[in-house]
């Protein structure tokens, strides 16, 4: 059963919370059947394991060496997946492995269970990083 906002978000939007491997896991699900394909159970086990070792892209890299190369740079991961999810990507994908000391923190919506970018969510980093949400800077990736 879905977990459900205390409160929906302003400005419309999703009122509806769900753990954010049970969104992949129905968006593959999803995807396949407006397809018209079927996997067998270990298929789209497999497939989700594969999604917790994606390669990055080719500026990832260097970004990343430049970010643990200053000292005034707080990296964390902002994710609205699971710490579960976010914790396997970066031990379990070749690329961001040996990157893993840079991030100083994962901080999920889960815990908040509204997703980005709803203020809260931005609130919750803000909170969980001892930072003012006028100085925080962030990256962001799709």
């Amino acid at each position: 059963m879905p977990r459900r906002n205390r409160s929906p978000p302003s400005g419309g939007g999703i009122s509806r919370y769900e753990d954010f491997s049970v969104i992949t896991r129905n968006s593959l699900l999803h995807a396949l059947a407006d397809n018209n394909k079927q996997l067998s159970n270990d298929n789209i086990e497999h497939l989700m394991q594969a999604y917790d070792s994606l390669s990055t892209f080719s500026d990832v890299n260097p970004a990343l060496i430049r970010i643990a190369a200053d000292p005034a740079i707080q990296a964390v991961i902002f994710s609205n997946g699971t710490k579960t999810m976010v914790s396997n990507s970066v031990l379990r994908s070749k690329d961001l492995l040996p990157h893993a000391n840079v991030f100083q923190a994962i901080v999920t919506v889960d815990e908040i269970q509204q997703y980005k970018p709803s203020k809260a969510s931005y609130e919750h980093l803000a909170k969980q990083t001892g930072q003012d949400p006028s100085e925080m800077n962030k990256l962001l990736a799709d």
